[in-house]
């Protein structure tokens, strides 16, 4: 497991949710295992390679409260499998 699979993992189970630039919330497709998340465009783009896929720019919302979330933040970069 990677750097960046741990702390995307402890944001999901803190009720973060992720987006694309195009605000679709691709959170279960993280925890699913269907999409990858960096925190580095260089790890993305070579985990992209391996796969042939490709990279795209991942946003979070992070949960404030049981009801509140922060705005979205960019966070890293994400790759689907």
């Amino acid at each position: 497991m990677t750097k960046s699979n741990l702390i995307v993992g402890k944001e999901i189970e803190e009720g973060s949710q992720f987006y694309t630039s195009e605000n679709v919330n691709v959170t279960e497709l993280i925890k699913n295992d269907k999409t990858m998340a960096f925190l580095e465009h260089d790890e993305a783009e070579q985990y992209s390679k391996t796969k042939k896929s490709y990279v795209y720019q991942l946003f979070i919302c992070r949960r404030l409260s049981k009801l509140e979330f922060s705005d979205m933040k960019t966070f890293g970069y994400a790759v689907p499998n």
